[in-house]
């Protein structure tokens, strides 16, 4: 097993748990930005304009009030965790301004239950988090009959900029605070680099293989990166340490698996923000990837049929994603020249 450098004692953890509360920093001033002070502008609702940061804080004080009641009841002692107020900064990120504060809360201590009592690591607690709530409030939101052309086209015709979208003018997260926040992150070592930038460049050509069936141009591939909260569930979630394999090569399967995943249900399935699904899939077989690609002694063979399995997969989906548009009768192509006289 090729042991990274991420995990090595107490205080190394605590050290990259810095230094992602630092990374993180930027997406909540926009955030704050993006649902406070643009409505603000509009409206000049005073309550428009700190809901944010009320919203934000409920979710750090939630993490942070429970992490005090259990250290002091059961440890004897308190103690606050990196990752409990981790926990508390990235759910609220991301999750839609209108979802109910109280929902939130609860959302944050059964996720801090459910983390004492499993004790387990293969997963990471925002996910279980967010499934709360996805499950309770935002399945009426994400499950609908759409999927990433359909949403390309509809931004096309409103004439949307896509600088705009990259810099989060007209996004939910701004793409380019999420590619600092990697920048940074690979920097200080504190997440698996090789995850985020495979499984971004595996997204991007997928995607534009699909969109080059439809005669679509390469701004089809950006917008499905820059498009939803995809790039922050990359960077801030699917790159976790503790989460992800180990192995070098563990990592490139896991990347490129957790493409493959996202491309199939963002496209062959009614739900938005398939990434979310993907990661918590893979986060349950990080271990197995490990096992399996550690069974060869040859880095070659260990890389090479997985490889192929991958490209094998990848082929199906995109084949399946032209069946399932063709059953409908979408002629994305002609909507395209359509839009773009």
């Amino acid at each position: 097993m090729n042991n990274s450098v991420y995990i090595q004692n107490s205080n190394s953890v605590s050290k990259i748990n810095r230094n992602f509360l630092i990374s993180i920093v930027p997406a909540i001033l926009f955030y704050i930005f993006n649902n406070g002070v643009i409505p603000f502008i509009k409206d000049n609702s005073f309550i428009t304009l700190i809901y944010p940061i009320i919203f934000i804080l409920s979710g750090l004080f939630s993490s942070i009030l429970f992490d005090i009641f259990y250290s002091k009841i059961f440890l004897k002692k308190l103690k606050i965790k990196y990752n409990s107020v981790i926990l508390g900064l990235i759910l609220c990120l991301i999750l839609p301004i209108k979802t109910p504060i109280f929902l939130l809360m609860i959302a944050i201590f059964l996720t801090s239950i459910f983390k004492i009592v499993l004790k387990k690591d293969n997963y990471n607690p925002v996910l279980i988090g967010y499934l709360i709530i996805f499950v309770i409030y935002l399945r009426n939101i994400y499950i609908i009959n759409t999927n990433p052309i359909k949403d390309y086209l509809d931004f096309i015709k409103k004439s949307e900029n896509l600088v705009n979208y990259f810099f989060g003018l007209s996004n939910y997260i701004s793409p380019f605070i999420c590619i600092l926040s990697l920048c940074f992150l690979v920097y200080k070592r504190a997440i698996k680099w090789k995850i985020p930038i495979i499984s971004i460049t595996t997204s991007f050509i997928i995607s534009l293989l699909i969109g080059n069936i439809y005669n679509l141009k390469i701004d089809f591939a950006l917008f499905y990166i820059f498009s939803n909260y995809f790039l922050f569930f990359i960077v801030f979630i699917a790159s976790n340490n503790i989460t992800t394999p180990v192995t070098s090569i563990g990592q490139i399967i896991y990347a490129i698996l957790l493409s493959i995943l996202t491309i199939f249900f963002d496209f062959l399935t009614p739900i938005s923000n398939g990434i979310f699904i993907s990661i918590l899939v893979l986060n349950l077989l990080g271990d197995i990837i490990d096992i399996l690609v550690s069974i060869s002694d040859m880095a070659l063979k260990k890389i090479f049929i997985p490889l192929i399995f991958c490209i094998i997969i990848t082929l199906l989906v995109i084949k399946l994603v032209d069946k399932k548009i063709d059953i409908y009768n979408l002629h994305f192509s002609e909507a395209y020249n359509l839009y773009n006289p």
